[in-house]
């Protein structure tokens, strides 16, 4: 998908109709199947791996506790999935294009940096927790509880000083608030039919909720 307004409201949609229902994440579920490269959009194997030992981890204790663990696993997986399809089809600069064009110059141009810098460092944090794996399979050590505490803290650390050290730099070039940018997009016939799809998802849903309040 290449407008990256149609993408965002696409996985909007179909995000919220997984979380509101089951029937809504089996449907977000058909339509990852159907219009996405399946593999090719899954996150790295130990992202993938990590944020699926947390959902299986809380759906466990809710189920404990006498919730509905199962269905609570059923609704989030698809939102790990659509996540990993916004991962791949994104393109470096065009979430600052997409906040422009909704908010404005000032705001906008500030909102989409923001998300820009967020998501380079979410990208480097996975590729530092990939390298932080091999190291530990060379030294023979184990992934587990006890090790994921200190990487993690370990992690937070550097992305922070890496946050003040671009901050430092935009700073030191003048930036204070907004910029110039005229917002550029791409739509496409295909672009416009996976959205249908994904917004009609979400209107079933909302009607199919609401036949049981």
């Amino acid at each position: 998908m290449q407008d990256v307004r149609l993408r965002l409201a696409t996985a909007a949609c179909l995000s919220a109709a997984s979380y509101l229902s089951v029937f809504g994440a089996l449907f977000t579920l058909l339509w990852w199947l159907l219009f996405t490269e399946r593999e090719k959009t899954l996150p790295g194997r130990g992202v993938l791996v990590s944020f699926l030992a947390m959902i299986l981890a809380v759906a466990g204790m809710n189920q404990l506790q006498g919730g509905d663990g199962l269905s609570y696993a059923i609704r989030m997986v698809p939102i790990i999935l659509l996540a990993g399809w916004l991962s791949s089809e994104r393109e470096p600069g065009e979430l600052l294009h997409a906040g422009v064009w909704l908010f404005g110059p000032k705001t906008g141009f500030d909102l989409g940096l923001i998300a820009e810098i967020s998501l380079q460092a979410m990208g480097a944090m996975g590729e530092e927790l990939e390298r932080m794996r091999r190291a530990m399979r060379l030294k023979g050590l184990s992934w587990s509880v006890t090790t994921m505490i200190p990487i993690g803290q370990n992690l937070l650390h550097m992305q922070a000083a890496r946050s003040a050290e671009q901050a430092d730099i935009l700073a030191l070039r003048g930036y204070r608030r907004g910029g110039s940018l005229d917002p550029a997009f791409k739509t496409t016939t295909w672009d416009s039919f996976t959205f249908f799809i994904a917004f009609l998802s979400f209107l079933l849903v909302i009607i199919r909720l609401e036949r049981f309040l």
